[in-house]
């Protein structure tokens, strides 16, 4: 299987390492109103390097994730509700995300067909804990005969729900 990750896709990921969330790229896909963006940057209370970034690109001693108390949270440090630079946004730069995105979708569809052409499935007993005779019902077509929806699965192990 190929996974592409999305900052690849994106082709802005090596240009700009430090826009973590891809606001030009985001906005410019988006095609919004930009009349009223506004540039922002979140507050850190501690010198750059320790932590690092939403997607742990630099692989710093400590993730993200783990600076929580760190930095100011973003409703308090970016009152816009925009991180970066999303007035660098222009419609130029979104044909190549917008064109890999399509690529990619083009592909993954491409291998799912090829591997569970229309009426194939994957072998019952390989993808779930059930047996093949018991989920019979659950993948037959909607009011064929026998027909169950998958809704009337019965529950297994805990649960409050019932």
């Amino acid at each position: 299987m190929i996974c592409i990750p999305i900052r690849t896709l994106l082709g802005i990921w090596k240009r700009t390492m430090d826009m973590v969330r891809l606001e030009k790229a985001t906005t410019s896909v988006t095609q919004i109103d930009m009349t009223k963006a506004v540039d922002e940057e979140g507050k850190a209370f501690l010198p750059g390097g320790h932590f690092d970034t939403s997607v742990d690109p630099y692989r710093r001693p400590h993730r993200w994730s783990e600076g929580e108390g760190h930095s100011a949270i973003e409703l308090a440090s970016t009152p816009h509700g925009s991180v970066g630079k999303p007035t660098l946004a222009s419609p130029e730069k979104a044909k190549r995300p917008v064109a890999a995105i399509l690529r990619y979708l083009t592909l993954v569809i491409d291998q799912i067909l090829e591997a569970f052409p229309p009426g194939k499935l994957p072998p019952v007993e390989e993808v779930t804990l059930r047996t093949a005779e018991e989920m019979a019902p659950y993948l037959k077509w909607p009011e064929e005969p026998g027909w169950k929806p998958v809704y009337a699965l019965p529950r297994r192990g805990f649960s409050h729900y019932g």
